[in-house]
């Protein structure tokens, strides 16, 4: 089993405690979304803990996730095995961009932008968590940085005034996928300052080893394999919505003539809105194409990676890594999106899935 190590540290980020013996360990990481994680210590732990307490756990020296998780609720409790233990529940970091509601007002300079999509992100933030908002109680700069502006994801324009920061996160990041670019985001622990920090990346959330990491049943490092050709999601004609209002909107609909005629059943439309953004018919034929070849009838491949003394989680690939899965003959690129781990009497247990389409 892997080496656990687990660290406590006050909500100024001072250490308070390590723990190197528990009595259950669970935690699920999931790619763009806030992370869980549940701590059993033996007995009425006697230590100091509180709200926003922070935990850090290494796994084999590796820091999961890259990120603190911040104490929300804890208290004595009965395991599974009825032990008498105190439970610790903790959420990631990125918790901290579910907290504030953007306070402005829809159209003002601070709710209305346009750029990059990273860029996006990081301006609001920096606006309602960081150095330019304009109530300096909102300023948590002391406390969270701000990575660089990259000039990542897709080129957007967004109003997100009374929104809560993490929900116009998601829908930024979303609406940059919509339009080609993944655009993945996390706040994580800067092991140089130890500060903690909101990051964007594209490709994946981690590293891609795509072509160097491939599972395949033959080499026994991928189980349950499913092959599919997948109509679920497919859309065939899109109406696109430009600028303008109402009658004179600019509207423009664009089909896949090739599958409106596989089926008579295949008449399957949807509706976008590009009002911030396509102008011109010209440029609502663009997003409306792009859609299509987002949404058409797809090949997947799915399986549960396994471990094998040459490919193991955690040592070859990772949380957020792209590998390449292999069956019959079909290869899929694939992101390890979501991680369950669970440790409880000296066994780990690793629940991953992995799903993409054939190249």
């Amino acid at each position: 089993m892997a080496d656990y190590k687990i660290y406590l540290l006050t909500p100024q980020n001072v250490p308070a405690d390590e723990f190197t013996h528990f009595a259950g360990l669970d935690y699920t990481l999931v790619v763009n979304e806030i992370a869980a994680l549940s701590l059993e210590l033996p007995g009425d732990y006697a230590g100091g803990l509180g709200e926003d307490y922070r935990l850090e756990v290494y796994r084999d020296g590796a820091l999961v996730g890259e990120t603190q998780f911040l104490v929300t609720a804890y208290g004595p409790q009965l395991s599974a095995e009825g032990e008498f233990v105190t439970g610790i529940q903790a959420a990631g970091a990125l918790k901290v961009l579910d907290w504030p509601v953007i306070n402005y007002a829809p159209g003002l300079l601070q709710s209305h932008h346009s750029g990059y999509a990273g860029n996006i992100i990081k301006q609001i933030a920096r606006q309602n968590l960081g150095s330019l908002a304009t109530d300096p109680g909102r300023d948590m700069s002391e406390h969270l940085a701000i990575q660089a502006n990259a000039n990542d994801g897709a080129v957007l324009e967004r109003d997100v005034g009374w929104r809560r920061l993490l929900d116009a996160v998601k829908e930024i990041a979303a609406a940059s996928a919509e339009n080609g670019i993944d655009l993945y985001y996390d706040v994580v622990k800067n092991t140089g300052t130890g500060l903690l920090e909101l990051r964007t990346y594209t490709g994946q959330r981690g590293t891609d080893r795509s072509t160097t990491v491939v599972l395949s049943p033959e080499l026994q490092t991928l189980a349950s394999p499913d092959l599919k050709r997948d109509y679920n999601t497919a859309a065939n004609r899109v109406i696109v919505a430009g600028t303008g209002q109402e009658l004179w909107r600019n509207v423009v609909e664009v089909a896949n003539a090739g599958q409106v005629n596989n089926s008579p059943w295949g008449y399957i439309k949807e509706h976008l809105y590009t009002t911030d953004q396509a102008t011109t018919a010209a440029e609502a034929i663009i997003f409306g194409e792009s859609y299509l070849r987002l949404n058409t009838n797809k090949i997947t491949l799915s399986g549960t990676p396994m471990d094998t003394p040459a490919v193991q989680y955690g040592a070859h690939y990772g949380w957020g890594d792209k590998i390449s899965i292999e069956f019959l003959g079909n290869v899929a690129v694939v992101s390890i999106d979501r991680v369950h781990v669970t440790v409880r009497d000296g066994e780990e247990q690793i629940q991953l899935e992995a799903r993409g389409t054939v190249v």
